[in-house]
């Protein structure tokens, strides 16, 4: 026999639904209304306050009971997961107009570039177009950082047709949607951190081959001529040799489209307040400098767009009169928004069908490689961006067909230009031999093995060079006395310790102990450095303790940590003789009690002596037992 529903689930219920609705409306509702106040002192409150407030006013709209609780947790989560929650309700009409015109600026300068990566990605333009929008208006409900942005860049693009060459369209679609699979699976993981392993010398190098790469690719374009080539060193072979099928309409049009770009980003560079200056006013605050300033800005953001207008008006004009331009151009680009369905698992392509399997070993280690990199890419953007591009879809893509292919070439070319700091190299030769090395090894086998190649090395040479920090760490030794001049060797490490130093540091302990303290003098090994020890390392001092040991030359380890002291105690079954101040060391070695340090040590364990009784002076064991056979105890009077 079933079990009737709780009491509160049933008429409860229905109450609770009200209300949740009601607290949704009350949400909605402060989005776009702005809450009216009486008292002229409340409108002066913080931000953070009315946000509270309103969360609050939420929160006490729902009801109390179990339904309620659930509802609190899945709205933390849904804050926490859907950003768009924690800033709509604050979202002003000023913040409207910002978005507004930085989406136009960004747009005007994005809109042509991403036409231009499509080409280089082996695409028809209108993927360019789509990659723009689709992004950004997810971004707008999940991002959390208001100035990055997901959009494409020449690096994907270019990353893009390396691994779906010769393809159809559908193994780039796949490669993008497995790619945010991977993407999302490293935002999971937390493993952001592995960026933290590309120094700035090879990310300087990657960038540098990056731009001469995607620069010289684009020569074609900007010359008008057409070939087929594989990887940076094939592609300058063959510009050259096709150099005399350069078509005059391109490259007139291409190098006069790069002057004009080149020319309009030194626009707002132009001190206009000195030539506006009239001796009255502050150069900054003469009306007329202003205005003038506004509008070199504005022609100098929205220069990669009027080049596009240039070109497009003049490829119409020869259409229509001559029936031809002089120069190639886009082509016919299909207009309005792709269809919203899953991504393709199966491709037919030259009279073969290829299932996901085949498809996904095609792409190869594109499909971890390209994710990798693009961790790198940001642009900066705004939420009107979408807007405008979605605009462009709709309305302009009929005239896209007019726009040269050589002006495209031109706008990536200007767009790469400045990415490369060549000037850093010669700064890291001065500083650092080891970082231009690393720069200039990354920056060369980019461009003949491939710029996920030369990346991969960086990494590798950037690890390669921690690990040896952490292999051969920096010893000091130091010769320092005890307050009542008794001599001890101070030995510390720059570094931490796990198992790739521990057989280093144990030959070079036992050097120590020998050559600087004739075998008697105590050492003291410093281990404040020390974050932590694993097994090796801990079976390594095991080996250490026994040469010493068989010396009678005692050793102590100071400022250990207690997790690391827990381990040693645990795995090599010993005292371990440890101390935190000069102090507890003379303690330990001689029994001294120092002024400053009123400690001594019973057993291994530092202890305070009662007030008023006399503390006899203790006997100071060195044990070790590892299983070799029994203990030998020494006794430090």
């Amino acid at each position: 026999m079933a079990h009737p529903p709780a009491p509160w689930a049933i008429e409860p219920l229905r109450h609770w639904t009200h209300r949740l609705l009601a607290a949704m409306i009350q949400l909605l509702t402060s989005v776009f209304v702005q809450p009216v106040m009486e008292d002229p002192k409340a409108q002066q409150t913080p931000l953070k306050k009315n946000r509270r407030s309103r969360a609050d006013s939420i929160r006490e709209a729902l009801p109390p009971g179990p339904l309620s609780s659930i509802a609190k947790r899945a709205a933390r989560q849904a804050l926490s997961f859907v950003h768009i929650l924690t800033w709509i309700p604050n979202y002003s009409k000023d913040d409207i107009v910002c978005d507004i015109i930085a989406g136009i600026t960004i747009g005007l300068t994005m809109l042509p570039q991403s036409l231009a990566y499509a080409l280089l990605a082996g695409l028809s333009p209108q993927y360019g177009l789509y990659s723009s929008f689709v992004g950004t208006l997810i971004y707008i409900v999940f991002g959390t950082v208001k100035e990055v942005s997901i959009g494409p860049t020449s690096l994907m693009a270019l990353l893009t047709y390396e691994y779906t060459r010769d393809h159809p369209v559908e193994f780039v679609i796949l490669l993008t949607f497995l790619t945010g699979c991977m993407e999302l699976l490293f935002g999971i993981l937390h493993l952001g951190v592995l960026v933290d392993f590309i120094s700035a010398p090879v990310l300087s190098g990657f960038t540098a081959a990056t731009s001469v790469v995607i620069g010289e690719a684009q020569m074609k374009g900007l010359l008008g001529i057409k070939y087929k080539s594989v990887g940076f060193i094939d592609n300058v072979w063959k510009l050259f040799s096709h150099m005399k099928e350069t078509k005059p309409g391109d490259a007139i049009l291409g190098v006069s489209s790069m002057i004009f770009l080149l020319s309009f980003r030194k626009l707002k560079d132009i001190p206009v307040g000195k030539l506006f200056s009239d001796g009255k006013l502050p150069n900054e605050s003469n009306p007329k400098a202003r205005v003038v300033e506004k509008i070199l800005w504005f022609l100098t953001i929205g220069r990669n767009a009027l080049i596009v207008l240039i070109g497009g008006i003049l490829s119409f004009v020869f259409e229509r009169n001559w029936g031809v331009a002089p120069f190639a151009l886009s082509g016919q680009i299909d207009p309005g928004f792709p269809s919203f369905q899953p991504p393709p698992f199966q491709a037919t392509y030259a009279n073969t069908t290829y299932n996901f399997g085949e498809m996904a070993s095609e792409l190869g280690t594109g499909i971890l490689i390209v994710p990798v990199v693009s961790v790198l890419v940001n642009i900066a953007i705004a939420k009107a961006y979408g807007t405008l591009i979605m605009l462009a879809l709709g309305f302009l893509t009929p005239y896209f067909y007019y726009i040269p292919r050589a002006t495209l070439s031109a706008v990536l070319i200007c767009a790469v230009m400045f990415m490369a700091d060549f000037g850093i190299y010669k700064k890291l030769w001065q500083t650092s031999k080891q970082d231009f090395l690393a720069a200039i090894l990354t920056f060369v086998v980019c461009l003949l093995l491939g710029i996920e190649i030369g990346l991969l090395l960086g990494v590798a040479l950037n690890c390669g060079h921690l690990l040896y920090l952490w292999a051969r760490p920096r010893i000091n030794v130091e010769h320092k006395k005890m307050p009542g001049g008794r001599d001890y060797l101070m030995v510390t490490l720059d570094t931490g310790l796990y198992f790739p130093a521990i057989e280093f540091i144990r030959m070079e302990l036992g050097r120590i102990g020998v050559s600087e303290g004739d075998g008697v003098q105590p050492l003291v090994l410093n281990c404040e450095h020390f974050k932590g020890l694993d097994y090796s390392a801990a079976m390594g001092f095991v080996s250490v303790m026994k040469e010493y040991k068989k010396r009678a030359q005692p050793i102590v380890l100071m400022n250990l940590k207690d997790d690391a002291l827990s381990l040693l105690q645990k795995l090599c079954v010993y005292d371990a003789i440890h101390c935190t101040s000069e102090g507890e060391l003379a303690a330990i070695l001689y029994g001294e009690i120092t002024d400053s340090e009123d400690t001594v040590l019973l057993n291994g364990v530092i202890t305070a002596p009662s007030d008023g009784m006399d503390t006899p002076s203790p006997e100071r064991h060195l044990s070790l037992d590892v299983g070799d056979g029994g203990s030998d105890p020494k006794a430090l009077q």
